[in-house]
């Protein structure tokens, strides 16, 4: 059930992201999301900051088969303000949402992850080091 509920929650993402004309959207300049999984260094970029009801979306890629979303709750800051963490590399998501959200105002959102990351069916697992994201809202 946790698998499913994680694979409509990346379902919902990833249509809020397909909709070009959203006007929530915010591009204000890179914003990064930087981590380690397995040994690999990994810099995603082009960053869009989703304003949503009750939690707010950063997304930022390399492409459609490298990027990475993190989901935060509105306005909210510290260990519990990650809902959900998803991270898509050559093209298979892996999800978790251990992390820290130090800053969430009228204008930056930062904060760092890590953790165990799982593919949707749970049958793969990449430790993810040294999380960090940042965008200018």
């Amino acid at each position: 059930m946790k698998i499913l509920k994680r694979v409509l929650c990346l379902v919902l993402i990833m249509s809020v992201f397909a909709c070009s004309s959203d006007d929530d959207s915010i591009d204000n300049g890179p914003a990064n999301v930087i981590f380690t999984a397995d040994g690999v260094e990994y810099r995603f970029g082009n960053g869009v900051f989703v304003v949503g009801s009750g939690s707010d979306t950063l997304d930022a890629r390399q492409d459609q088969t490298n990027r990475a979303s993190i989901v935060v709750s509105e306005n909210s800051i510290g260990d519990n303000a990650i809902n959900q963490i998803f991270i898509t590399i050559d093209g298979t998501t892996y999800f978790g949402d251990e992390g820290n959200v130090a800053i969430n105002d009228d204008n930056r959102l930062e904060g760092t992850f890590q953790g165990d990351y799982r593919n949707a069916n749970g049958s793969v697992i990449i430790a993810v080091t040294n999380g960090t994201f940042f965008v200018n809202k």
